[in-house]
C-alpha cells in the first residue's frame, strides 16, 4: 500500500511538472527608417506573479488586463531596454523612449501581448537589453529582429546573458561592426602562436613591407569577418535550439 501511494505521488508530482509553464517571454522588433515597432509576449503565470495577482487565469479577461495594464508596462519597461548608436542628438548609452499602445489577450499561449513603437531614425546599431522576470533565473527571451520587413537575427537573452547588439543594414552599420569586429580580428591574431609564427615566417621568406602590410591587412580582415559570421551563427543557433525545445515541450504538454 506504501509503495502504490509512493507511486501515486510521484506520478502527481511529475504531472505538475509537466503542467508548469515553460519560462520563455517573445519579443519582436521591426526596425524602419523613422520607428521602431515591436511586440512583447509574457507569460500570465509571469505576470500574476509579479504583479501579485491571485488567479493568473483572470489576466486572460480583457478587463482584468486593460485593468493591470498600467502596472504592467510600468513593470516591463523597468526590464526592457533598447539603446541605439548612431542617432543625432541623443546621448550616448540612453535608452529610447519606449511608448506603449494596446494589449491582446492569447488565451492559445496562456500569455500577454503588449504593442509598442518607437519613434527614431533608424541607429547604427541597437542594443537590446531584457531581463523579463529576475525571479525566475530559468527564464528566457526569445527576440526576433526585424528590419525592412525580413527577419534579420534571432537570438535568446537569459538572466546570464540579458544583453545582446544588433547592427543594422545601414552604412553607420557597416562602420559599426568594423569597429566592433577589427579590433577583435587583430586580437585573436595577437594571441594565437600560430598566427606570429606565420608573420615570422613571412618575414624570414622576405618581400617588401608593402606587400607584408597587405597580406596582414587581409589576415586581420578575413579574422574580423570570421568573428563576425560565427557570432551571427551562434546566436542563430542558440535561438534555433531553444524555439525546438520550446516546440517538444508545448508538444508533451498538449
Amino acid at each position: 500500500m506504501k509503495r502504490l501511494l509512493l507511486v501515486l505521488a510521484l506520478l502527481a508530482g511529475a504531472s505538475a511538472a509537466s503542467a508548469h509553464p515553460a519560462p520563455f517571454s517573445y519579443l519582436d522588433l521591426r526596425i524602419g527608417d523613422e520607428v521602431i515597432e515591436g511586440a512583447l509576449v509574457v507569460h500570465i503565470i509571469d505576470v500574476a506573479h509579479d504583479l501579485n495577482i491571485a488567479s493568473p487565469e483572470k489576466l486572460l479577461e480583457r478587463s482584468t488586463a486593460y485593468g493591470n495594464l498600467d502596472r504592467l508596462t510600468a513593470l516591463v519597461t523597468q526590464r526592457l531596454a533598447l539603446v541605439p548608436s548612431g542617432v543625432e542628438g541623443l546621448t550616448a548609452g540612453q535608452p529610447l523612449m519606449i511608448q506603449w499602445g494596446d494589449v491582446d489577450v492569447l488565451p492559445e499561449r496562456q500569455g500577454i501581448q503588449l504593442h509598442f513603437r518607437i519613434h527614431t531614425p533608424r541607429p547604427a546599431t541597437l542594443g537590446i537589453h531584457a531581463l523579463m522576470f529576475p525571479y525566475d533565473r530559468l527564464h528566457q527571451t526569445f527576440v526576433n529582429v526585424y528590419e525592412d520587413g525580413a527577419l534579420r537575427q534571432q537570438f535568446v537573452l537569459s538572466a546570464d546573458s540579458p544583453d545582446r547588439t544588433y547592427y543594422t543594414g545601414t552604412t553607420q552599420g557597416a562602420i559599426a561592426v568594423i569597429k566592433t569586429f577589427v579590433p577583435a580580428g587583430i586580437h585573436h591574431i595577437l594571441i594565437g602562436p600560430d598566427h606570429i609564427l606565420f608573420l615570422i615566417g613571412l618575414l624570414l621568406l622576405g618581400g617588401g613591407w608593402k606587400a607584408l602590410l597587405k597580406i596582414v591587412t587581409a589576415f586581420t580582415i578575413g579574422h574580423s569577418i570570421t568573428l563576425s559570421l560565427s557570432s551571427g551563427c551562434r546566436a542563430r543557433r542558440s535561438a534555433g535550439r531553444s524555439f525546438r525545445s520550446t516546440s517538444a515541450s508545448r508538444s508533451v504538454s498538449s
